[in-house]
């Protein structure tokens, strides 16, 4: 028997594999996977939810080491982002009428994203931040969030608070796509401040 080919290590690529497998299942057997093993990850999201084990480091492949609890938010994002921009129109192939984005779910999915803008693409992103830059997001999810380097050749660290040199400005859900560079930051965003130190971040940024 052949070995099983090495997992790709970007994070896109492993989903790839997983469709490629199921690509030709019946309907029945895709639903019946889904809720066989849904609820079975739900119950373990909830096991990390309390101290001490909500604090501790919890690696995820090819995209870095969250908190534990946080992996909560990774499915809320993964949840949200998939269901209103991919599959459900305007923007995908599917009409159903959802309600109104609620404040707790579009934050959850914001927090994982701007949890993971120092890590997903690696060291790509350093070099794009020469000034601490906040993120201001308006409407449901709404919160400010700074993205800055400690010096030279460090790496970079949001914080959940205002006060950067230049201020983006977006709707929350906006920013879930445009983020995942599902369209162009420019149609959402507003600038306050010097924009060319907003300009290579906005243009680089792609977080999966």
């Amino acid at each position: 028997m052949k070995p099983a080919p090495p997992t790709p290590k970007n994070r896109e690529r492993q989903h790839d594999l997983a469709v490629a497998r199921r690509r030709n299942w019946p309907v029945t057997e895709i639903l019946h996977e889904y809720h066989t093993y849904v609820p079975k990850l739900v119950a373990f999201v909830a096991t990390l939810q309390e101290h001490p084990v909500a604090e501790q480091p919890f690696p995820v492949a090819g995209l870095g080491s969250y908190p534990a609890h946080s992996l909560a938010n990774a499915m809320v994002f993964d949840y949200y982002c998939h269901m209103r921009h991919d599959l459900l129109g305007p923007d995908g192939p599917l009409y159903y009428l959802l309600p109104s984005p609620d404040h707790e779910t579009v934050y959850s999915a914001v927090t994982w994203m701007m949890l993971g803008l120092p890590q997903m693409q690696g060291n790509a992103l350093d070099e794009t931040v020469q000034a601490p830059i906040t993120f201001r997001f308006t409407g449901a999810g709404h919160s400010e969030w700074t993205v800055h380097r400690d010096g030279p050749g460090a790496g970079l660290t949001v914080e959940d608070t205002g006060g950067g040199d230049v201020v983006v400005t977006s709707d929350a859900d906006a920013f879930i796509a445009w983020g995942t560079q599902r369209r162009r930051w420019r149609t959402d965003c507003t600038i306050d401040g010097d924009e060319s130190l907003a300009v290579p971040l906005l243009d680089a940024l792609n977080i999966v």
